[in-house]
């Protein structure tokens, strides 16, 4: 969906993870937070596969 944006929550690891791939594919923007350690990863595999990102927040 272009120009979608969305924002993810808990995106680090799990379900918030799972969600920000799965809206990726779709072809959102994402803004992806969490307070996880993970986050980093996270956002770097994202970009691997596509994805556009804002910077990641880390709560």
């Amino acid at each position: 969906m272009a120009g979608q944006f969305a924002i993810v929550t808990g995106a680090s690891s799990g379900i918030g993870l799972s969600l920000a791939k799965e809206l990726a594919a779709r072809g959102y923007d994402l803004a992806i937070c969490s307070s996880g350690e993970r986050l980093q990863e996270a956002a770097e595999e994202l970009r691997s596969q596509g994805a556009r990102l804002l910077r990641p927040w880390r709560t």
